[in-house]
């Protein structure tokens, strides 16, 4: 038995030692930072929408190159005011050409208490440069789920992210 696998070790060994490397998928990675405020409502507000929380989003977008306008993105959400949280976004982004994108994913705040929901965006570049490029991004998210919200509660968002992306 050892024999055999000895064997079966160093053929295996001998084999990927003469194979060359296959040419892989080349990743296109983007990094952005974004202001993001905008209004809110919901059945559990003192009124029809407030302002909404003022929040930093900082991310990364990875594409692979065989379909350049498919992508997934993940962010870190801190909200400053009126009080302090944290949370994350995950979306599937899809490019229309090279200034547009649409978007549509979850979102969660998950500190100090959670809320949990899905969101939607449009966003619009404006290249500044090589690889960068200044983002205006109307969105809307849905919190439906979480501790901070009362039973059969809803409440909603329209924001408009300010920011700054980079391609890497």
């Amino acid at each position: 038995m050892l024999r055999a696998w000895l064997f079966a070790v160093t053929l295996t060994t001998l084999l990927l030692g003469w194979t060359s490397l296959a040419s892989a998928q080349t990743y296109k990675v983007g990094a952005m930072a974004e202001a993001v405020s905008g209004l809110e409502g919901g059945t559990a507000l003192p009124g029809p929408f407030r302002r909404s929380r003022t929040t930093l989003r900082i991310g990364a977008d990875l594409a692979v190159d065989e379909f350049p306008d498919h992508a997934i993105a993940v962010a870190a959400l801190v909200e400053v005011e009126p009080r302090a949280g944290v949370g994350f976004d995950a979306r599937y982004v899809y490019r229309l050409g090279t200034r547009f994108s649409v978007g549509a994913g979850g979102i969660a705040m998950i500190a100090p208490s959670t809320l949990i929901g899905g969101s939607g965006d449009f966003t619009i570049r404006f290249p500044i440069g090589k690889v960068t490029a200044l983002t205006l991004t109307p969105a809307v998210n849905a919190f439906f789920l979480g501790g901070d919200l009362p039973e059969d509660t809803v409440i909603w968002q329209v924001v408009l992210r300010v920011g700054v992306r980079f391609n890497l």
